[in-house]
């Protein structure tokens, strides 16, 4: 590996870590790079466009006025993937990119060369297909929780990262959130004794259900108006 290319990584993934922690409900954002150099932009592909793909496409694009989202600097947004239409739409948007590239296929998008590495945010059971076959690509990956289903993927998804010697981070945002960290601290001091197991569950504040699941009962359905 050249070391151009090894600071490349750990700038971007320094980035993406300082912006997961400013917007809690936001995340960390990918893990990058291909042959780039320090000074050249990294270009990212989002596979999955719904509610985390939508706020991580955000993290590395930036909003549009820069408060929320500054973006990240040496990274731009050249392609988006999604098999439902409405989701394609808003990563189009999202993407700060007037000539974005759209695919409904993510074989297609890892087959593009301008891709350097990719955002991994479609539901859980493609996780351990679609890491596989972007390392086999040589894309570097920044891949949603949960990372995978089972231990056999688990494994097949480790050897292809160490095989292919990509450059791959799971996104867990809720561990920047102020009751993770605060919680974290507490064991670490040795305040409430010894701790041998930590069970979460999905705690919010929000006045309405958050994360609606949409299911149209067919991969040909991103058809629909």
């Amino acid at each position: 590996m050249k070391q151009g290319n090894s600071m490349s990584r750990r700038r971007f993934f320094k980035a993406t870590g300082r912006v997961a922690a400013v917007a809690t409900v936001a995340s960390r954002t990918p893990a990058v790079l291909g042959a780039k150099s320090a000074n050249e932009t990294i270009g990212v592909g989002c596979i999955g466009l719904g509610v985390r793909g939508g706020t991580l496409i955000r993290q590395v694009a930036g909003s549009k006025s820069g408060e929320k989202y500054p973006g990240i600097a040496n990274a731009k947004v050249v392609a988006v993937c999604d098999v439902y239409k409405p989701h394609l739409q808003k990563g189009v948007e999202r993407s700060n990119n007037p000539s974005v590239r759209t695919y409904l296929d993510y074989q297609e998008l890892l087959a593009d060369k301008a891709v350097d590495a990719v955002i991994i945010a479609a539901p859980d059971h493609w996780h351990s297909k679609m890491l596989i076959d972007a390392a086999n690509a040589k894309k570097d990956v920044y891949i949603e929780k949960g990372w995978t289903r089972t231990i056999a993927e688990a494994k097949a998804m480790r050897e292809a990262v160490k095989k292919n010697g990509i450059v791959m981070q799971l996104g867990h945002q809720g561990r920047e959130k102020a009751a993770g960290v605060q919680a974290a601290q507490l064991i670490k001091e040795g305040l409430l004794g010894p701790v041998n197991l930590v069970r979460v569950g999905r705690y919010t504040n929000r006045p309405r259900a958050y994360a609606v699941w949409r299911w149209y009962g067919g991969y040909n359905e991103w058809e629909r108006p």
